[in-house]
């Protein structure tokens, strides 16, 4: 069992991990522990040069409502050259200033 104070410190930890691979784990971990408060190394995901890390990193700032994340997510809907990382960046209705 994980200690909630201690595990947004490890999960923050593996988001700034070198390795993909980790990346995606701690991404994966977020969508299932329901709580997390240091948004700033998930908000830095979201200009990983790996597509599936930028699609994940979309995807989970929409599931925390992450507001320091809409200019990044804005900057993804115009700028990015995947659809489906486009596609991720549309879906964060419920973050404070970003509308379809």
């Amino acid at each position: 069992r994980l200690n909630v104070g201690r595990a947004s410190t490890y999960l923050a930890a593996a988001l700034q991990d070198r390795d993909v691979t980790v990346q995606a784990a701690a991404l994966q971990a977020l969508t299932e522990v329901g709580f997390f408060d240091e948004v700033e190394p998930l908000v830095g995901l979201l200009a990983s040069t790996d597509t599936s890390i930028r699609r994940q990193a979309a995807q989970v700032v929409g599931l925390y409502h992450v507001e320091a994340a809409v200019p990044a997510l804005a900057a993804m809907l115009v700028g990015d050259t995947e659809i489906s990382v486009r596609t991720a960046a549309t879906t964060p209705a419920g973050v404070p200033g970003l509308t379809r």
